[in-house]
């Protein structure tokens, strides 16, 4: 199947037989059809925050919400590398632990706070530049 650029918009993005993007053509559609907009947004507030989540979960890392509560009893409730419970709210909500993974074989890897899991990212993934940054703080 060859790809092609996004017929909608240039969002550079290579896509299959289609031409285009769902997200470009759901928001094409959403300027031509309004009404629309605010019966989806509704039907999504409809939905169990937990379902969500499982949906996000299966989606992004390929888990659901069993392996998530499975992991983070084995983890005993706290970050795998600071050992810490997650600290960070929005909106005065306690966030959750982030799925960590492997951005090349996305394979997971376990939970963590959201200051581990960004530093990692900060380190793009790279064990030999988190060696050499430890290096250095000795």
């Amino acid at each position: 199947m060859t790809k092609r650029v996004c017929t909608i918009a240039d969002c550079g993005r290579p896509h299959l037989a289609r031409g285009y993007c769902r997200k470009h053509y759901m928001a094409k559609w959403y300027k031509e059809h309004p009404e629309e907009r605010e019966k989806s947004r509704l039907k999504m507030q409809e939905v169990p925050r937990e379902v969500m989540r499982d949906r996000q979960l299966r989606h992004y890392y390929g888990v659901d919400s069993a392996w998530y509560a499975e992991q983070l009893a084995k983890q005993n409730g706290v970050c795998a590398i600071c050992f810490k419970p997650e600290n960070k709210t929005i909106k005065g909500k306690l966030l959750r632990l982030a799925v960590d993974h492997c951005h090349d074989t996305h394979k997971v890897r376990g939970l963590l706070c959201q200051a581990c899991n960004r530093g990692i990212g900060c380190f793009n993934h790279d064990p030999v530049t988190l060696r050499s940054a430890i290096e250095y703080l000795l």
